[in-house]
């Protein structure tokens, strides 16, 4: 079963490095990051350049990459239902749910190419042009420059978590809805409702949509010379995000599996 996923994958993948919409994305991911030096400019003058990275942080990965991985997720299946494509697909001695499982691991390595793309964006021009000198308040040094790079590097592996709970989300909404735009609508509008809802219904620690923006809260804060620390937080976007990607995957194995293909 895994070696088939893998092939099936190395063919997915294939296809989508033929589509245009992934490098029109990533470079609108390394444009937006980019254009946040108009706001925090880098200059090596001894003094840490924290703040770009911070903002440009901000932009990406807080909304911008997680709306490119919906619209990515949403489109994988509806797609290939409004072609016809999915018929012939499902032709090869491939189990169905194999299929979706490659579905969901090339959507997830977009996402992760996206990230890839704005640490790279931000951090390089940091070295390039600025300066990393660590966190310092009255000439006393706060956070040290490796631990201001760790925190982030731990923010970048915490992030992983929200990007493949909204990538199963993505995907188990393009194998209910068959058509392209309403799938894509479907996704982004739900996404916003949920985001909207959680705080009246006070079940913001409980949604994964929440932490797109955790996993840069310690190195935000860090960065800022505040203490800040990972637990209990991390507990709640662990177990949220792992739940969230076990029920939408559940869902869609059982919704794809039983499913007509027109």
């Amino acid at each position: 079963m895994i070696s088939r996923i893998w092939i099936a994958f190395r063919i997915e993948l294939k296809k989508v490095l033929k589509q245009r919409f992934i490098y029109i994305s990533g470079a609108f991911v390394l444009l937006a990051s980019l254009s946040t030096l108009g706001i925090s400019a880098v200059h090596k003058d001894q003094s840490s350049d924290y703040d770009y990275v911070v903002r440009a942080t901000s932009l990406t990965m807080n909304w911008l990459i997680p709306l490119m991985t919906i619209i990515f997720g949403a489109l994988t299946l509806s797609a290939e239902y409004t072609s016809g494509a999915l018929r012939f697909m499902l032709v090869r001695p491939l189990r169905r749910v194999e299929y979706l499982y490659a579905k969901i691991l090339v959507t997830v390595f977009y996402a992760v190419t996206l990230t890839t793309l704005a640490v790279t964006a931000a951090w390089v021009v940091i070295v390039l042009k600025g300066d990393l000198a660590g966190v310092y308040y009255g000439g006393e040094v706060l956070f040290t420059n490796m631990e201001i790079v760790r925190d982030y590097a731990l923010g970048c592996l915490t992030y992983l978590l929200p990007l493949s709970a909204a990538a199963t989300y993505a995907v188990f909404l393009s194998t209910v809805v068959r058509n392209t735009g309403t799938a894509v609508g479907s996704a982004i509008g739900l996404w916003v409702v949920f985001d909207a809802l959680k705080y009246p219904l006070r079940l913001e620690q409980f949604m994964f949509t929440s932490y797109t923006e955790f996993p840069w809260r310690v190195f935000v804060q860090h960065c800022q010379g505040i203490d800040s620390y990972w637990r209990p937080g991390i507990f709640y976007c662990v177990g949220s995000c792992l739940a969230a990607v076990l029920v939408f995957l559940s869902a869609a194995s059982l919704i794809f599996r039983r499913q007509d293909i027109p």
